[in-house]
């Protein structure tokens, strides 16, 4: 179990239990030396708000994130050009700020609102889920979320060793333990910005007007004064300068090729992302490291009780009609993920803690592209024939996707973001692999997958999500 989620855990056990244990303190005190109602109160609310405290402190990660490594950007290199502002020069910022919160309207106050919502990184999830959420599904999509997330972590372990070289400057509002420069806000919009502007370079000027407002929308709010932008756009661009380079050479641009093996009953000519398990993994050693045991022969005992169990299904109630097509949107994947976490995170108190809310996002978008690209090197390994295939009697609920059967994406990725959630919230495990399983047997009652389909992808998953763990572990120092 990860120390702050057990900490998270615990904490919130404890302070969903105050009134109970307060309740029977006071009971004991009364019994024993009779203090006033007045003493009782004042007693209850100091150790009450010395547990919070205490809780408060445990609750931050275990070592600051100055002390953190990246996944791709070399954070130590990008920090050390980073230049702090002299007094004067800082005296004349906080001048420049007061002139600012005069300009503030209704229309900037909104701007203000959503931008400082929650981490830095908390809108940009939003942003390429918008982007993402109608389609197409698919390997590509799930290597913008990773390379967004990998990003905006490494722009902010960047941020914060900056922070820790310049003597963190106190921010403009004087809160204490906070330092603004550089602000790691500007970091992670340029960056973000920049790596959906490569993925999606038709939407770049949509995606580096987002940025503009959320860097001004900190300074409108007192945030953050010039140097503290200027400095973090420095890092967020040298950041996602890596991050592309990066992108450029993990193959994803591979030309499609494909060919079928002699004795597969997989009817697909053009199949889509043949050569998806090719492409560069970021936690996994590479694609085959997890693949699949070979699946059993057409004509065994094996396949045709896989078969039996999908014909078994009433296709026609209601009920499956519902499961089926609900739990198997795209929409049902990464997007379910994101958004429990940020619930989680807001209920847990952590919701602004940059550097561990970057974390957990950056684990769980590898968890589903790693995941994925394993899917796809076992899929065409053997390019195994889908159950309507095999037998014509079989009529799918869903439109069959032009990739073959074995194993399920779906299990696959939903299994790896799963299970990488649960490590950070232990507490709602059984909830987390239950919705995996939800999602992968859809497929099945959809009549598009067998049963081993589902069984090796929430397997092949759950190994993903434990390398993703421990790289995550040895990032954070834990």
């Amino acid at each position: 179990m990860h120390g702050s989620s057990f900490v998270w855990f615990l904490g919130s056990s404890i302070q969903n239990s105050y009134v109970d244990i307060f309740g029977d303190l006071r009971i004991q005190i009364i019994k024993g030396i009779k203090l006033t109602k007045v003493r009782l109160i004042v007693l209850s609310t100091l150790l009450y708000l010395l547990v919070s405290c205490v809780f408060a402190q445990m609750a931050k990660p275990s070592a600051s994130a100055a002390t953190w490594d990246t996944w791709i950007a070399d954070a130590d290199a990008i920090a050390a050009m980073v230049q702090a502002p002299d007094s004067t020069a800082r005296q004349s910022e906080l001048q420049e700020l007061a002139s600012l919160a005069s300009t503030v309207d209704a229309s900037a106050k909104s701007s203000i609102n959503y931008w400082n919502s929650g981490a830095p990184t908390y809108r940009w999830v939003e942003v390429i889920t918008d982007n993402y959420i109608k389609g197409p599904p698919g390997p590509p999509a799930f290597r913008s979320i990773a390379l967004l997330n990998v990003g905006m972590y490494d722009a902010i372990v960047a941020t914060w060793k900056a922070k820790e070289a310049t003597g963190n400057l106190p921010s403009p509002d004087n809160h204490a333990g906070s330092s603004s420069f550089p602000s790691e806000h500007a970091a992670v919009a340029v960056v973000a910005s920049e790596i959906l502007s490569y993925v999606k370079p038709d939407l770049a000027d949509s995606f580096r007007a987002k940025a503009e407002e959320a860097m001004q929308a900190r300074m409108l709010s007192g945030l953050n004064t010039t140097s503290d932008i200027e400095a973090g756009k420095m890092i967020g661009m040298a950041v996602a300068e890596q991050i592309i380079a990066y992108a450029k050479s993990d193959g994803s641009d591979l030309p499609w090729e494909f060919t079928k093996p002699e004795d597969s009953l997989y009817s697909v000519e053009n199949p889509v992302f043949p050569v998806t398990g090719l492409w560069k993994t970021m936690a996994m050693d590479n694609g085959a490291q997890f693949r699949v045991p070979a699946p059993p022969a057409y004509d065994s005992a094996e396949l045709k009780a896989q078969l039996d169990e999908i014909k078994a299904v009433d296709m026609s109630s209601p009920a499956v009609i519902f499961e089926a097509t609900n739990a198997a949107r795209f929409a049902d994947s990464y997007p379910y993920w994101f958004n429990l976490t940020n619930q989680l995170l807001f209920e847990n108190n952590q919701a602004d803690n940059a550097p561990y809310v970057a974390l957990i996002y950056a684990g769980i978008g590898v968890a589903v592209y790693d995941s994925v690209v394993g899917c796809f090197e076992s899929k065409y390994a053997y390019a195994y024939g889908r159950p309507s295939h095999v037998d014509s009697s079989i009529k799918p609920l869903i439109p069959v996707p032009p990739h073959p059967s074995y194993p399920s994406a779906h299990s696959c990725i939903n299994s790896a973001m799963g299970n990488t959630f649960a490590h950070f919230f232990p507490e709602h495990t059984e909830l987390a692999l239950a919705k995996a399983e939800q999602s992968g047997q859809s497929r099945i009652l959809a009549g598009i997958h067998y049963q081993m389909d589902n069984t090796t992808g929430q397997e092949l998953g759950r190994q993903v999500a434990a390398v993703v763990i421990d790289k995550l572990n040895v990032l954070s120092g834990n």
